[in-house]
């Protein structure tokens, strides 16, 4: 009927129907540029149905392995979480029992996002916002409000079912199945998330560290495959400048592989070094270097497609004999190119889990900041470089990884990113800036406008209305200033006759106030420039032996102090002027 007729106001306000034959068969006025711009139009659509087609064919051939989706503790926000992963939208949501679904982001229906929806008590089923079709679980369309026998069909009768992909929890860290549900292999042991696990204890996994980065996996595989970068995107939280020297980089592999490459000039510790059974589903590399004055050794791992891990031991100390170990745990997922999930867990520093998630968080974001700006122009340059050698004709004969055809290698330091760029083009056909297990978009779908730098270090966006701890943080603290100002009147007409009195209230407050206002912008946005950032000397000798090299730990203790430290000062403030104050003054007044 909609095809047939479209529908004409009269000026009685009466709908008349028009035959659509009549409607098209009127002259109309092309107005100028008109035939340009639907000449355009049709080109734009053309190339839309081309993606949809290219995007319906990537659909049907998903990686048959388990990705990480999302942090429980997103979770507990109490509504459903959109996920992209993979350049698909998902839907991650728990019910009233506590078990936890991931859906399909997009209903049967209308194709209205799910995440938009809500969890019925009810029900325990998740609503569409639309219409209110409900979804169990296993996305099976458990309600039509208006078709109230839709509940007594037959599953399998149902049309409006919505695809749901198997799951599984380590730790805190939700896995989905991104294959066929059906496919035998998703309960295979050998390919279960707790593979890519076995240098990380799941018990510890209670405050996983989770982000959406603007940078493609590739690159930042790649930059934490580069330990020469430390000295200097990381200055003053990991080493130093000062710290930068020859990098020698070894590779791990079975007897039976080549050993073109050799191994490093550095004895590296044997508890550091694993077994590697087959080298195309796991790379490791060797390295030493020095960091915050002495000298380290350690290991890089990748398992593809999305778990990396480095672990490091020190020289021995005083206060270390045998070496201090560190070391840090990064699940790496593609979201489309030009934007991965981490989720970053430490490695031997048990004391961190005494300190609250939420600053754990804050300064993983410092350190992550440090670097990404850099890393996410980085691939833009690639691309475009890739790009400029394309309408060129000159990148017809090139081989091998796009990112070492614009690459110059200038050390030994550099080998590390050659092996890891031509491993992962070897074994799994992949390379920068372009991710393993997605096909690149076309150009029309990527923007000529740079991201600004506020879009770039968005911590907001990227984390903390995904984070649980630090939403609960970021909404108290934006209730202290009001509650803050309240407290300060209050105060100030209570002892309006003592002024020494009203100025420290004052002041308390006024210093509490800065603290909270510098604590929630580091909950937003932060901006990094490394200009400013000033060039320290190398630490005495004796410093470098109780020196902690590991920043997370440091700074998180040092922030922690600083906070109880204002916290008990203004309490044993107010405490002071409200018991003490006006016997103490009145004997001056």
């Amino acid at each position: 009927m909609y095809e047939s007729m479209n529908l004409n106001v009269i000026s009685k306000g009466v709908f008349r129907p028009t035959p659509l034959s009549q409607t098209l068969s009127r002259p109309r006025v092309q107005p100028k540029g008109a035939r340009w711009v639907r000449r355009a139009h049709v080109a734009v659509r053309a190339k839309l149905e081309t993606a949809s087609a290219s995007d319906t064919k990537h659909q049907d051939s998903l990686p048959k392995t388990w990705y990480p989706i999302i942090v429980q503790g997103a979770l507990d926000l109490g509504k459903p979480q959109a996920v992209r992963v993979l350049g698909h939208n998902l839907v991650a949501w728990r019910d009233p029992q506590g078990k936890v679904s991931v859906l399909e982001d997009k209903c049967a229906h209308r194709l209205v996002p799910l995440s938009e929806g809500h969890v019925d008590p009810k029900t325990g089923c998740l609503e569409c916002p639309l219409h209110g079709y409900q979804f169990d679980t296993s996305g099976c369309n458990t309600l039509i409000p208006t078709e109230p026998g839709h509940q007594n069909k037959d599953k399998e009768e149902v049309k409006t079912n919505v695809k749901s992909f198997p799951v599984v929890e380590t730790g805190d860290v939700v896995w989905a199945w991104m294959g066929d549900p059906d496919d035998p292999q998703a309960t295979d042991p050998a390919i279960m998330p707790q593979q890519y696990l076995d240098h990380l204890n799941p018990d510890i996994m209670t405050k996983t560290f989770s982000r959406v980065l603007p940078i493609d996996q590739s690159i930042v595989l790649e930059n934490f495959f580069d330990p020469a970068h430390i000295p200097f995107a990381h200055h003053g939280m990991q080493g130093t400048r000062d710290d930068a020297g020859p990098i020698p980089i070894g590779w791990v592999r079975p007897e039976s592989e080549d050993k073109a490459l050799g191994n490093a000039d550095t004895a590296i510790p044997d508890d550091l070094v694993p077994v590697i059974e087959d080298v195309s589903q796991h790379l490791c590399l060797t390295f030493s270097d020095v960091t915050g004055g002495k000298r380290r050794s350690g290991t890089l791992n990748l398992k593809p497609p999305v778990s990396f891990w480095f672990e490091t031991k020190s020289e021995p100390t005083e206060k270390f004999p045998e070496g201090r170990k560190s070391g840090l745990s990064l699940l790496c997922v593609p979201v489309q190119p030009g934007y991965t999930r981490v989720f970053i867990n430490p490695l031997h520093a048990p004391r961190l889990s005494k300190f609250p998630a939420w600053l754990l968080h804050m300064f993983t974001n410092d350190f992550l900041d440090s670097d990404t700006l850099l890393l996410h122009q980085q691939g833009r340059n690639v691309l475009d470089a890739d790009r400029t050698m394309t309408r060129e004709g000159s990148n017809g004969a090139a081989k091998g990884p796009v990112a070492l055809r614009h690459y110059k290698a200038g050390s030994q330091a550099d080998e590390s990113s050659v092996i890891f760029h031509n491993w992962f083009l070897k074994y799994h056909g992949a390379t920068a800036p372009y991710s393993p297990s997605m096909p690149p978009l076309p150009d029309y779908y990527l923007s000529p406008i740079p991201l600004s730098r506020e879009q770039i270090l968005d911590r907001k966006a990227q984390h903390v209305d995904g984070c649980a701890e630090c939403s609960k943080a970021h909404a108290m603290l934006e209730k202290v200033p009001l509650a803050l100002s309240a407290a300060t009147l209050v105060l100030a007409a209570f002892l309006r006759n003592h002024p020494i009195a009203v100025t420290l209230v004052v002041a308390a407050a006024l210093l509490t106030w800065r603290t909270v206002s510098k604590w929630k912008g580091k909950l937003e946005f932060s901006d990094y420039v490394h200009a400013e950032k000033k060039a320290e000397k190398k630490p005495k000798k004796k410093l470098a032996i109780t020196k902690i090299p590991d920043y997370t730990e440091v700074a998180a203790k040092k922030q922690f102090v600083a906070t109880t430290l204002t916290y008990l000062t203004g309490v044993a403030t107010l405490w002071w002027l409200r018991y003490y104050g006006y016997a103490i003054l009145a004997k001056f007044m």
